[in-house]
């Protein structure tokens, strides 16, 4: 504070999940500039500094079905990573089978629908012989050596393929993977049932892809400087993983992906299995003995 001026400031979440918090801020901010256009107070003018803190509050997780009605598992503590599901319920048996490095989830207990109504054939498909009903999902341990720090989701079994050489892909543990190694991408799908590698059909997110691009307003999927980062983005992220786990090919996708053909789900999950059903002839390009243009290998 000074004979002519007066400082003070705040701190808000200007950005980030808390954002509309920030309003505050800004009306603070705006108060302040009518003082100041009134001749501020006493004849000082007020200096007013906001610090954008981007706060993201604590996040709770749980994990359920409507046929579980719908809780099988919840955190009791703040979540800081996406997939994270918790520890069963109390009075939740979760039963996990093996499925290649996951888990195929089971669940029983008092929450879980008997079965459906006037559909016996479903029913039965739906538990297993110790009356476990298969929740279609898979799962692993946060934390293999202290499972008391959870689950987390890894897909669904129906995802999860072979190689050619017979080894186990759970999609889901690749997919969450590839995303978090390659800003600029929006979605993509592992592609590679029955074949020598593991390879991606993708979606660009605009935004964020333009700004690798060599040529301002140009065609993303086209754009060498985009193919270039994405390139070395899965180079690292091939430095890091299994031979199964890796990405030896990619495509760009200029489609988004179709509600109407079932590319996407109620839940707004990509339906990979569809998806690699419609673009069969992208796939198929991916895997010709002399790829052509669109496809990039790494």
């Amino acid at each position: 504070m000074s004979a002519t001026e007066i400082n003070i400031g705040g701190i808000f979440p200007f950005c980030g999940p808390a954002s509309s918090i920030g309003l505050i801020g800004k009306g603070v901010s705006a108060y302040v500039h009518s003082i100041n256009d009134q001749g501020g107070i006493n004849g000082r003018k007020i200096s007013y500094i906001a610090m954008d803190d981007a706060y993201s509050p604590p996040k709770a997780a749980g994990y359920g079905t409507t046929e579980t009605a719908p809780t099988i598992a919840t955190t009791h503590w703040a979540t800081h990573t996406p997939g994270e599901l918790g520890l069963p319920a109390p009075g939740v048996e979760l039963k996990l089978i093996p499925a290649g490095d996951t888990f195929e989830a089971r669940v029983r207990g008092p929450n879980v629908m008997p079965g459906y109504l006037g559909g016996p054939d479903l029913t039965s498909a739906a538990f297993d012989e110790e009356g476990f009903y298969r929740v279609g999902d898979t799962i692993s341990f946060v934390d293999p050596a202290n499972p008391s720090r959870g689950l987390r989701f890894t897909g669904r079994v129906s995802e999860n393929f072979k190689l050619a050489n017979g080894t186990w892909v759970a999609v889901g543990n690749i997919r969450a993977a590839a995303l978090a190694a390659t800003p600029g991408v929006q979605d993509v799908v592992i592609a590679g049932e029955n074949r020598q590698f593991c390879a991606v059909l993708t979606w660009l997110n605009p935004v964020m892809a333009r700004q690798h691009a060599a040529n301002a307003d140009g065609n993303l999927n086209c754009d060498p400087g985009v193919i270039a980062f994405l390139q070395q983005c899965l180079r690292t992220y091939n430095t890091s993983v299994g031979s199964s786990e890796r990405i030896c090919a990619f495509t760009l996708l200029d489609e988004p992906p179709s509600l109407a053909a079932g590319e996407i789900t109620d839940k707004a999950y990509i339906n990979q299995r569809a998806v690699l059903t419609n673009r069969a002839a992208q796939m198929e390009l991916i895997y010709s003995s002399e790829p052509c243009g669109q496809v990039i290998v790494i």
